[in-house]
């Protein structure tokens, strides 16, 4: 279309300048019959002009009505993904905020008539402040999906966060019989507080979900080349080997938060992968830089 309206176009403004110069100085025609046949080219080439005017016009209307349509189509998919990451967040904060109350549960329910002993208050206290933090890594959770998430980085011995995890996780690890057990070693890294919780509540939790009754969760710090690894193992069923590059992808059902997990420490120039060898269970390791060796 573009192609028939412009030649109109510059055809139709030809025969206005040609009519405005008026007669050729050699014409044999007298000034009347110049100005007459002008008037007549004019008016004949005046419709293919409007045409080509409202043809232009029509061309214009679509292109911009199918780059609104564009537009439109591109904001309710993006509307669509926040919808959905809404329902996962408000998934991964009941799911969260159900463990720490399971163990306050538990605790609560040893208590006998006489008085509390301090290892139950210890316990108590402990899953308060997991809480928390709970509450606080909704809030971080949301700040890193809108890119404006903080951290406040400070040297941390990992194996002594770790051991704190461990032993708060201890009672739901006992009503299923889980047998928990946690090998500490050298080496400290540079980490955020609240982020290096919520790893290995993630880690941690998450092997004790899929963990089946009796069987048994190892955890781990030790010394990796240039970084110090937290390894958490269990005897569930494991992941297939064509689930595991989508682990640690967002929105994958019941394993969402080792999402935030991946994130997370990869925000503070860790890496995470998982391993599964067929009928071993799961194994999650998380590399962070050990302090001094970057």
């Amino acid at each position: 279309m573009v192609a028939f309206c412009l030649p109109v176009c510059f055809h139709f403004l030809a025969v206005l300048a040609g009519v405005a110069e008026g007669p050729p100085p050699a014409s044999a025609q007298t000034d009347a019959d110049w100005e007459e046949s002008g008037l007549r080219v004019l008016w004949a080439t005046l419709p293919w002009f409007l045409v080509a005017l409202s043809l232009a016009a029509a061309i214009i209307f679509i292109y911009r009505a199918r780059r609104l349509d564009v537009a439109r189509r591109d904001a309710e998919g993006q509307l669509a993904e926040l919808r959905v990451e809404r329902e996962h967040l408000l998934a991964m904060l009941a799911n969260d905020l159900n463990n720490p109350l399971q163990t306050i549960r538990l605790a609560c329910d040893s208590f006998g008539p006489g008085p509390v002993d301090d290892k139950t208050l210890t316990t108590l206290r402990q899953t308060v402040e997991r809480m928390t933090r709970l509450v606080k890594n909704v809030l971080n959770t949301t700040a890193l999906n809108s890119g404006q998430a903080k951290f406040e980085m400070r040297e941390m011995d990992l194996s002594s966060e770790t051991a704190a995890i461990v032993t708060a996780m201890q009672p739901r690890a006992q009503v299923k019989q889980i047998t928990l057990s946690f090998k500490p070693g050298p080496g400290c890294v540079r980490a955020d507080g609240d982020a290096l919780a919520q790893i290995m509540d993630e880690v941690v939790g998450n092997a004790l979900k899929f963990t089946p009754r009796k069987g048994r969760i190892e955890v781990a710090v030790h010394r990796e080349g240039r970084h110090i690894e937290l390894r958490v193992g269990d005897s569930g069923p494991g992941v297939g080997a064509e689930e595991l590059p989508r682990l640690f992808a967002k929105h994958t059902g019941s394993t969402h938060g080792l999402a935030i997990v991946k994130r997370l420490a990869e925000a503070m120039d860790g890496i995470v992968f998982a391993e599964s060898p067929q009928g071993a269970g799961l194994t999650v390791r998380v590399r962070l830089p050990e302090v001094g060796k970057s």
